[in-house]
């Protein structure tokens, strides 16, 4: 039986966009894409999440990078917190230990928020059923973005 990977959880750092963009599960990349203006290159629509969030990490397992995550305002006037979380097929080759951790990293997620919401792409179905298991709701299906695809509004927490 193999050992299980060391898990590191720490802050965002400018290489860990890049070596994301690079290295990014093939779902994550077509969200990316149907959630934002043709043009729009990977890695910017990482390095735009991480400079907007007030909050982001990166997951290491064995040193090498598995995930970004973070949450940012929704507006100034606070209350509603923009989760997201975008990952490498390392997440996939260890799942269980990633989804041990999530419940408690997502309290700290919402910190000063009363909500968190975002839009999660409807043929994103790993996603949306991680989503669930955390306990987000959903909305039904609308067109969403700017390429006019399917999403479902997903949130928790107080209207």
């Amino acid at each position: 039986m193999a050992n299980k990977p060391v898990v590191e959880i720490r802050e965002v750092r400018p290489e860990d966009i890049v070596s994301l963009a690079k290295n990014l599960r093939r779902s994550d990349k077509i969200e990316i894409r149907a959630s934002t203006f043709r043009g729009t290159s990977i890695e910017k629509a990482i390095r735009d999440s991480v400079a907007y969030s007030t909050y982001s990490r990166a997951g290491l397992a064995d040193g090498e990078l598995a995930c970004l995550w973070g949450t940012g305002p929704v507006s100034v006037m606070g209350g509603i917190g923009l989760p997201w979380f975008l990952a490498t097929d390392l997440v996939e080759k260890h799942p269980l230990l990633f989804l041990r951790r999530c419940k408690p990293l997502l309290k700290k997620m919402k910190g000063p928020y009363d909500r968190l919401e975002n839009w999660v792409y409807c043929k994103n179905t790993g996603a949306i059923h991680w989503l669930k298991w955390l306990g987000f709701s959903f909305d039904e299906p609308q067109i969403w973005g700017p390429r006019g695809k399917k999403f479902q509004r997903f949130y928790m927490g107080d209207k």
